[in-house]
């Protein structure tokens, strides 16, 4: 598939959610978008919604909670397509291991490793491996897409949280690291959006002691003081992978409906 006047763009976690919402808006902006998921079918339904919509895109699959999987993954990109131009490193949060919305105090230690790899380190094994590549060429974008957890800090948020926080301290201190070789890293740092079920994917449907009404989601919700969706997410990540972020790195953007306006 002819990738010469299209960015090769990675997006992982994209058979649903928001990493599907951020493929198909960087497909439309004009980019090849390879979409991954440990999910195939899913994968190959948005890669053919895109190029049924006159796009570009191919899929490769991965588990981002596998380790090797994921540092595998940039290389078969690259002898694919020549090169690796940006990453969307979205996903795996929203994964059994990565859901749990309790107090500290609730959480079983044994969660502990789970919830980190989900929330920070499947992104920290993603970026290292595709700097191998970035680097070397002189060029590269990448964007986690994360939680406001990991900005604002929020009762029965404190593991995921806290990995999230540390997933924006490292893409600060990477952006300073990489910066010279023309590699941006940035993290767009998610609040509750209006058209995703709250309940159903942030709490998947279990009650959260403490919290308005029995639901955390719906907590949240109310709160919000305009209505963000998944595509305003979207058109975050689309902005600093074009040419309005090119001179944007080490920072983390907050999409969250006006819920916090926390630093």
């Amino acid at each position: 598939m002819a990738t010469e006047d299209r960015p090769v763009t990675l997006v992982t976690g994209a058979s649903s959610g928001l990493g599907r919402a951020v493929a198909l808006r960087l497909a439309e902006a004009g980019a090849h978008v390879v979409v991954s998921s440990h999910r195939e079918e899913r994968a190959r339904v948005v890669a053919d919604q895109i190029r049924q919509a006159g796009g570009s895109a191919s899929v490769q699959v991965a588990d981002l909670l596998d380790r090797e999987q994921v540092v595998a993954l940039p290389q078969r990109i690259v002898e694919e397509h020549g090169r690796l131009d940006h990453v969307v490193s979205s996903g795996a949060g929203g994964s059994k291991e990565g859901q749990a919305f309790k107090l500290f105090t609730e959480t079983p230690t044994e969660d502990f490793v789970g919830i980190v790899v989900a929330h920070w380190l499947n992104k920290a094994y993603l970026l290292r491996a595709c700097l191998d590549h970035m680097v070397p060429a002189g060029y590269g974008r990448f964007v986690n897409i994360s939680t406001d957890g990991g900005r604002v800090p929020t009762p029965h948020e404190s593991v995921f949280g806290g990995a999230a926080a540390g997933l924006m301290m490292m893409t600060r201190v990477v952006s300073r690291e990489v910066g010279r070789y023309g590699v941006r890293v940035n993290t767009v740092a998610v609040g509750p959006l209006a058209d995703f079920d709250m309940v159903d994917i942030v709490t998947n449907k279990q009650e959260v002691p403490g919290a308005v009404g029995g639901k955390f989601a719906e907590k949240l919700q109310k709160r919000m003081v305009f209505p963000s969706v998944a595509d305003d997410v979207a058109k975050m990540v689309e902005f600093l992978l074009g040419d309005g972020g090119s001179t944007v790195t080490g920072q983390t953007w907050s999409v969250n409906s006006g819920v916090s306006t926390a630093p």
